[in-house]
């Protein structure tokens, strides 16, 4: 499971998810900030910072971590299925988050970046 940036679910993410999945695995990004702006996809010049910022800003953590507990459901039933462990990827998470992500979900590991 791939983690957005403020960014949202942009085409570099997308680009992860795509590697990812050439590679053999089940590649899923959640887009978080739908809630808020279904489709938000931004570059990375300082307006779209901005933008992403005041995104974040409007969804709580308790938002973010019940659709990331839904697309982990949704891989738990692929990963049952192909018998592959479940990896959650960020570049954007705090430690804090995705150690206690991890340790409550049934995920494997986590790690920043491909």
């Amino acid at each position: 499971m791939i983690i957005q940036e403020i960014f949202g679910v942009n085409s570099h993410i997308r680009a992860v998810c795509d590697g990812y999945a050439a590679d053999g695995y089940v590649a899923v990004a959640p887009a978080l900030f739908d809630r808020v702006e279904p489709d938000f996809q931004a570059g990375y010049e300082q307006a779209d910072i901005v933008r992403g910022r005041e995104i974040r800003g409007k969804i709580g953590w308790d938002a973010m971590l019940a659709d990331l507990r839904a697309a982990v459901k949704v891989l738990q039933g692929e990963r049952l299925r192909i018998g592959e462990p479940l990896v959650l990827v960020s570049t954007m998470a705090p430690d804090q988050l995705l150690t206690a992500f991890t340790l409550n979900e049934g995920i494997s590991r986590w790690s920043y970046g491909r």
